[in-house]
């Protein structure tokens, strides 16, 4: 009974860092948001192009806990069958997580 206690108590742990790794990561996507929205990227007369503006940004996979430097390669990566397969697996790990906690 205890092992199984211990058990649930490290899987509810390991929920909450992945909740405040998301939250982490929503956080700095609404940064990124509003310094877009802040900034002049949508001004045809900018001396930067859009490559340059983009340079400062990272882009990161938190199911696969990778960074990207473009928007494109992430949705690419996005689309891969590795970043498929690591989704399907932490589906799974969280349906199972909460299966435990039901119990």
């Amino acid at each position: 009974a205890d092992k199984e206690r211990a058990k649930k108590v490290a899987e509810q742990n390991k929920k909450k860092q992945r909740e405040l790794a998301r939250a982490a990561e929503l956080e700095r996507w609404a940064q990124v948001d509003k310094e877009r929205e802040e900034g002049d990227e949508g001004n045809p007369y900018s001396e930067e192009s859009e490559d340059e503006q983009e340079e400062g940004v990272v882009y990161f996979c938190d199911v696969c806990n990778k960074q990207f430097g473009s928007e494109k390669t992430l949705q690419s990566h996005e689309r891969s069958k590795k970043h498929m397969q690591a989704l399907a697996a932490l589906k799974r790990e969280m349906e199972e997580e909460e299966d435990l906690i039901r119990q």
